[in-house]
């Protein structure tokens, strides 16, 4: 479901432990007026439906509707920054124009 680049894992721990220690990472899809989907890192808790995968001590999770749509999920850390940026490439586009997406860790 997630696949994540050591460096990606090292610089989300730091980051959790700063913002929100013991919350669950989801991957989502995120709309925003004309713009064509993307997928976002949001911290959240874990809902009974949806799939879920450990990676290194992280919590990983994703609603089955989004990893239909989507597929397995690529994490890469983009810049390490205050707020780190990651690059997110699903295994399958959300538009002709998303073959990836940059985002950063919000809270819902």
């Amino acid at each position: 479901m997630i696949d994540i680049d050591q460096k990606g894992i090292d610089a989300i721990k730091a980051y959790k432990v700063e913002k929100s220690p013991l919350i669950a990472l989801r991957v989502q899809v995120r709309t925003s007026g004309c713009c064509d989907p993307t997928l976002a890192l949001v911290f959240d808790r874990a809902r009974p439906d949806d799939l879920i995968t450990e990676k290194d001590g992280l919590t990983f999770v994703m609603d089955p509707s989004t990893f239909q749509m989507t597929g397995e999920v690529s994490i890469e850390l983009a810049d390490d920054g205050e707020c780190p940026s990651f690059t997110i490439t699903p295994a399958k586009p959300l538009s002709e124009w998303s073959g990836f997406c940059v985002t950063t860790i919000t809270a819902d």
